[in-house]
């Protein structure tokens, strides 16, 4: 079944007629257990007990519900980062070992403790690294620790890039899916955002050799509309899914949302399983 739905700037025939498509690796960033400046006081883990509790309980989480998402993707991402504070990697290591096997998964030990507002430093070295010599484009998609996106996400992602930069439009731009869902553990209730934090930001090659690429996580999701051209692509299925819990910092089940009936298939379109 094809994901997408046509636009001004997808065309998938036009994808499946061309001779050769625009070299657009991705890559998927993750801030673990380094968070913004006051997040952790917001969501009430200011306290360092706290937080190596919060550490213990994320890196559940992350290997029940964002790994088995990012390993069940039908075009894998060039590379996934995940930046991990080294203050805490006792309380981190069930993730830690788990993605340990991945070539592509990349852990980025930071060795700083506490929030820091620079994700930058850390990301484009290691994106540097992976990218060819013929790379003329680069997208990196945004995805914190305890959400998961579609099968399809990062091939939907680069398909987009790839016929929008086709047709013309230049980069910077974003890549926004509007549909998604949440998932409370037992629901799943439809989720409608542009500026959601699954955003991705497609840019340049150049920039990231010249130490000056922007990032999709350098940003707050919610202005993205401000920071720059934001492409909404429509797709048949949601595209991500954020899990409401007790340790949300700022995401929260909105029971006015519509509920799904199949829990089990939506979820499968995840790579999560009952």
């Amino acid at each position: 079944m094809r994901i997408l739905l046509d636009d001004h700037l997808y065309d998938h025939a036009m994808l499946e007629a061309a001779e050769s498509l625009p070299e657009v690796p991705a890559f998927v960033l993750t801030r673990f257990n380094i968070p913004m400046p006051g997040a952790r006081e917001k969501g009430g883990f200011g306290d360092d007990a706290r937080f190596r509790q919060w550490c213990v309980n994320r890196s559940r989480i992350f290997t029940e519900v964002c790994l088995p998402s990012l390993l069940s993707q039908t075009r894998r991402p060039t590379g996934w980062l995940l930046l991990f504070d080294e203050t805490y990697m006792k309380e981190t290591q069930r993730a830690l070992k788990a993605i340990e096997r991945f070539d592509w998964i990349v852990p980025i030990i930071v060795p700083t403790s506490g929030p820091i507002a620079n994700y930058r430093q850390y990301f484009a070295p290691k994106i540097n690294e992976r990218l060819s010599d013929t790379a003329k484009h680069v997208v990196t998609i945004r995805l914190d620790n305890d959400d998961a996106i579609s099968r399809t996400f990062v091939d939907s992602v680069v398909s987009y890039a790839q016929s929008a930069l086709l047709r013309g439009a230049a980069a910077p731009f974003w890549i926004s899916f509007p549909y998604g869902v949440q998932w409370d553990g037992s629901e799943v209730t439809l989720k409608l955002q542009n500026n959601n934090p699954f955003v991705s930001l497609v840019e340049e090659a150049s920039r990231f050799r010249a130490g000056k690429a922007t990032m999709a996580m350098s940003t707050n999701h919610g202005k993205v509309f401000v920071h720059g051209i934001v492409k909404t692509a429509t797709a048949r299925v949601p595209m991500w899914l954020q899990y409401t819990h007790a340790e949300n910092v700022s995401n929260r089940k909105d029971a006015r949302l519509l509920v799904f009936r199949d829990t089990r298939e939506i979820l499968g379109n995840f790579g999560l399983r009952l």
